[in-house]
């Protein structure tokens, strides 16, 4: 360690261990950056895209039941939610 990693290790400690740690279980950390890379790509990006938790089928089903309380008829809560952007035209429209 140079001069400055000490100074660092020496106000921080913890920041010693996890460099330590880093360089004993890179497998481990390869593992959890990869799992934080899926979790990104596949729950917060969606989210961010379809301003609703994509892929939550709880969130999902309580959402487009609510969305379907509110519509006067089926045909008028496809219409809602295609212009408001919460489906598109390759929803399955039989199953509800």
């Amino acid at each position: 360690m140079d001069e400055r990693d000490e100074e660092v290790a020496f106000r921080f400690p913890f920041v010693k261990k996890l460099k330590e740690n880093y360089r004993k279980r890179r497998e481990d950390m390869f593992l959890f950056f990869f799992f934080c890379f899926l979790l990104t790509l596949c729950f917060i990006i969606p989210s961010c895209v379809h301003y609703i938790p994509y892929g939550t089928d709880v969130f999902g089903h309580l959402f487009f039941t609510k969305e379907m309380e509110s519509a006067n008829s089926l045909s008028g809560f496809y219409n809602n939610c295609l212009e408001k952007g919460y489906l598109r035209y390759k929803y399955p429209f039989g199953l509800w």
